[in-house]
């Protein structure tokens, strides 16, 4: 029954992220911002539920539907790799390591605030 809760969650997460390219990608920014929200909007939704499970004592199941399934298939390391992989082939060092150093620092404020909003 756990796979059924993480392929649910998974898919839904997927097209979350989907959802967050396709509105952002329309800007072109040559810069990887739509990887960079999806990452950071599923930190905040998985800090928040992180929060919200401890503090309610929920069941295993809404670990493995929400951070596992969602959150998993929500956030994207494999585009942001290869996004950061593009750029140096383009030779835009510059923005390889902005978009590093802005993945990192978004994603943890934005996983801390979720966990704070959730109120841990």
């Amino acid at each position: 029954m756990a796979i059924l809760y993480v392929f649910l969650g998974g898919g839904i997460g997927s097209c979350l992220r989907y959802g967050v390219h396709h509105f952002l990608d329309r800007y072109s920014l040559n810069f990887p911002i739509a990887t960079i929200a999806a990452n950071a909007l599923a930190c905040l939704l998985f800090g928040f539920a992180m929060g919200y499970i401890i503090k309610e004592n929920l069941p295993d199941q809404y670990r493995l539907l929400l951070l596992t399934g969602i959150c998993g298939g929500f956030s994207t390391f494999s585009t942001f790799t290869n996004d950061s992989f593009k750029l140096i082939g383009e030779g835009q060092l510059l923005y390889v390591f902005g978009n590093i150093v802005l993945s990192v620092v978004v994603c943890l404020v934005f996983l801390s605030l979720g966990y704070k909003w959730s109120g841990q």
